[in-house]
């Protein structure tokens, strides 16, 4: 019983990421061509917005689904990009950098 428990989570995670994989697909395929000074009154940009905004809460509505203990995606991605733009916006001098690094080394410990 447990076993079929265990391919129904499978499946579940590969036609999630199926379907992340697909909303990224067409946000790539949007861009193609893409250039902002040109396209002042478009909605292009909204497009791709959207699109990556569906990716990424497909992925984080089926890890909630899966319920895996302790995964906690979405404050160890919000975390990981506060670390990149500590060094692209502060050139890398931050008082708050050593915290996030800090706090990601504790979640990835468990």
């Amino acid at each position: 019983m447990a076993r079929a428990g265990a391919d129904s989570q499978i499946r579940f995670a590969a036609h999630a990421f199926l379907l992340e994989v697909v909303f990224l697909l067409a946000a790539s395929f949007w861009a193609v061509g893409y250039r902002g000074d040109l396209l002042e009154n478009s909605f292009q940009p909204f497009v791709l917005i959207v699109l990556t905004a569906l990716a990424m809460g497909t992925r984080n509505a089926a890890v909630r689904k899966l319920a895996i203990p302790d995964l906690t995606t979405t404050v160890l991605t919000l975390t990981i990009t506060g670390i990149a733009a500590d060094f692209s916006f502060a050139n890398g001098i931050n008082p708050k950098l050593a915290k996030r690094v800090a706090s990601v080394l504790a979640c990835l410990s468990q």
